[in-house]
């Protein structure tokens, strides 16, 4: 039996792992956002986003060895990965999640190279002991220059400093508790 998880819609590449050259780009955008607003009923307003200057399947990652890599450092794969709305679902097409501690890393592919790579909440089985994900940030952001772009939190990480993903990680983890 295949396992599956579901992420709401509207979290889709909202924490995403992109190009480290795309720094200065998504900087500039956050810095140009106006204020969060929350209204009785929600937002008020939506924002926009420019395209990833430089999209991380120009860096041409190996989906198999990405997939080997991931699997042997996670604590759950979903080989169904699931979005949608209310009772609206549908499947990602060539995409497989990985479950961490707290956090899922989703891995979109197209041609067997990485085409999207993102975060999204995970809820592991009380019986499971989960593996960090704070090494495999670390490792991928070493060894493919990639940085962390949280568009909820309005915060870019660069992924090769330990440090700030560990800190990163602990607000993140914090706010959920």
């Amino acid at each position: 039996m295949k396992s599956e998880t579901y992420f709401h819609e509207d979290d889709y590449n909202q924490v995403e792992i992109v190009p480290e050259q795309n720094f200065a780009s998504a900087q500039r955008q956050m810095d140009s956002f106006p204020p969060q607003e929350e209204g009785v009923m929600g937002f008020s307003s939506i924002v926009v986003r420019d395209e990833t200057p430089i999209n991380i399947s120009e860096l041409k990652i190996d989906a198999a060895l990405l997939n080997n890599y991931l699997t042997s450092h996670s604590t759950q794969v979903f080989d169904v990965v699931k979005t949608g709305y209310g009772s609206y679902v549908e499947i990602v097409n060539n995409a497989v999640a990985y479950g961490f501690d707290k956090l899922a890393i989703v891995v979109e592919s197209t041609d067997s190279i990485v085409k999207n790579l993102f975060l999204i909440d995970y809820y592991p089985p009380k019986e499971k002991i989960c593996q960090p994900i704070l090494p495999v940030l670390h490792d991928l952001g070493t060894k493919h220059s990639l940085i962390l772009v949280d568009w909820n939190a309005w915060n870019i990480i660069r992924l090769n400093d330990i440090a700030a993903v560990n800190n990163y990680l602990e607000e993140v983890f914090d706010r959920e508790e």
